[in-house]
Formats: C-alpha cells, structure tokens, sequence
C-alpha cells in the first residue's frame, strides 16, 4: 500500500501539468526551436504512467493469485506500453535535455535506460519460457529502475532542489545543484536496485507458479 501511495502521489503532481498538451506548463525544460521534444516528452510521461500504475498491479501477489488474466494483461502493458517505451526514449530525451544535469549524471541517465531495456526484454523472455522464478527476478529489477523517477523527484524535494505543489523547502542556498543532479542521476536507482537484489534473496526460496496457479 505504501508503494501505492507513493505512485499515485507523484502521479498527481507529475501528470497535470501535462494534461492539456502546452509546453509552458513542462516541469521540465524545453528546447526552444524543436518540434520533437514537447511530443517525446509526453510520451515518456504516458509511457512512464502506464509503467508505474500496471508495476503496482504485478508487485500485487493478491492480484496474481485471484486475478491471473488481470495480471498478465497488465504485464503486456507494463512492457510493452510502459518500461521500453520509457528506456528507449530515456537517451533520446538526453539529447534535447536543458536539465543543469551534466556529465555524470547524463551518463548515470543513459545507463539507467539501458539496463531498464535490458531488464524488461529479459524478464519477458523468461516468461514465455515459462522460467517463472528469473521472469520474476528480472521484472523485479525492471520495476527498481522504473521507480527511479519517483525516487529521483522525492530525492530532490527532499534536498530542496525542486518545488512540489508549490512548496520549496528553505535550505537550498548554498547546494551546488550541479553536483547534485550529476549524483542522483546514478544514486537513486543503483540504491533501487540494491534494495531490490535484498528482496530477491530474502524470498528467494518462494516458490514461483504460473500466474494461473495459486501459490
């Protein structure tokens, strides 16, 4: 539930400023001049929507276990409407990026795209090899690396990088926002990703049945 929560507040904040289509309202800049940025980014923010919302549907072991066609159905969507159109544009995006990001951070951002393409084709791939308990491994670690977003925008919150609903928080003076950004573009999800891995060897002796199986 906690999971939940997290998501559907960051979608609340993340999404509206989307909803009618004008690139004023972007959270994140846009670069002037181009006609692709405005449309890649929204569909980055689709894309990234769908992941979240159908990763709360396959984390849900109630939903597995009572709903199967529910959560294959939302597995199709989470991969193929959410985690690789979210990786393949990741790097794109990187190319218009006017974010203070640099360096670092950028290469931090690309690698992130790579391994969440990477994850996400594997883990699909075992399931239609029927090696339910790698499927499993592999969509935990996808689900780690599509959180980064969340993770990244609380993070900077947090520090007082970045406003949420109109609040900033008063200690950002003297943050050289230029290391930061450089820092979280790796931190965040190589910390999701540990987390992760912790998870998967503390119920690594669950057993893993077909979506059509109650465990």
């Amino acid at each position: 539930m906690a999971l939940v929560a997290l998501v559907v507040a960051f979608l609340v904040y993340a999404l509206p400023p989307y909803l009618d289509l004008d690139p004023a309202k972007s959270l994140s800049p846009i670069v002037e001049g181009s006609s692709i940025h405005y449309p890649l980014l929204v569909l980055h923010i689709v894309a990234g929507t769908l992941g979240l919302l159908t990763a709360c549907l396959q984390m849900s072991s109630w939903v597995r276990g009572r709903y199967p066609r529910l959560h294959r159905t939302s597995g199709i969507i989470y991969i193929f409407g959410g985690a690789l159109p979210v990786a393949v544009s990741t790097p794109v995006l990187l190319l218009f990026s006017g974010e203070i990001a640099a360096g670092p951070g950028r290469v931090g951002r690309f690698v992130l795209g790579l391994l969440l393409l990477l994850s996400t084709v594997v883990a699909y791939r075992m399931a239609r090899r029927h090696r339910y308990a790698d499927h499993r491994r592999y969509m935990i670690y996808s689900f780690a690396l599509i959180m980064d977003g969340v993770g990244t925008r609380l993070v900077l919150f947090l520090l007082g990088i970045v406003p949420v609903f109109g609040v900033q928080l008063p200690w950002t003076a003297r943050i050289d926002q230029a290391l930061l950004f450089e820092m979280v573009g790796w931190c965040v999800w190589v910390f999701n990703l540990l987390v992760a891995q912790w998870w998967i060897e503390r119920t690594k002796h669950r057993k893993v049945l077909p979506a059509n199986v109650k465990g």
